[in-house]
């Protein structure tokens, strides 16, 4: 879990431009990659109105909800991964691991990866 305007701002600055950006300079696979998420994201999700940060935090407040109403709460972990290992591992029932919470695919490393694939 995230709270709805960190995760628009992340997404306006990650899924959502690369979603848009299927031009003749993208790759063919890249752009039907590229095609379909925003056809089954962006058209069937969010109505074609993901870029509406109003609309899409509703939807994912929306989605959000339903999550906690229709899975059973002893098989539902909420949590937000900037909580570590700890409730994660005690959810599940094992040991924390030694090695440190990964951190990665920060915006940043989205936006570089997006522009790597878009090149070749």
């Amino acid at each position: 879990m995230r709270p709805a305007e960190k995760w628009i701002k992340s997404v306006h600055a990650t899924i959502y431009p690369a979603m848009l950006d299927r031009g003749e300079r993208i790759p063919a696979n890249t752009r039907k990659r590229r095609d379909m998420a925003y056809e089954l994201i962006g058209e069937q999700i969010f109505g074609g109105r993901m870029g509406d940060a109003d609309h899409a935090m509703a939807v994912f407040r929306a989605h959000t909800e339903e999550v906690r109403r229709t899975i059973a709460p002893e098989r539902l972990l909420v949590y937000d991964v900037a909580e570590g290992w700890e409730p994660l591992c005690e959810f599940l029932g094992v040991a924390m691991p030694e090695t440190s919470f990964p951190r990665i695919n920060s915006t940043q490393d989205f936006q570089q990866q997006v522009d790597k694939s878009a090149s070749s």
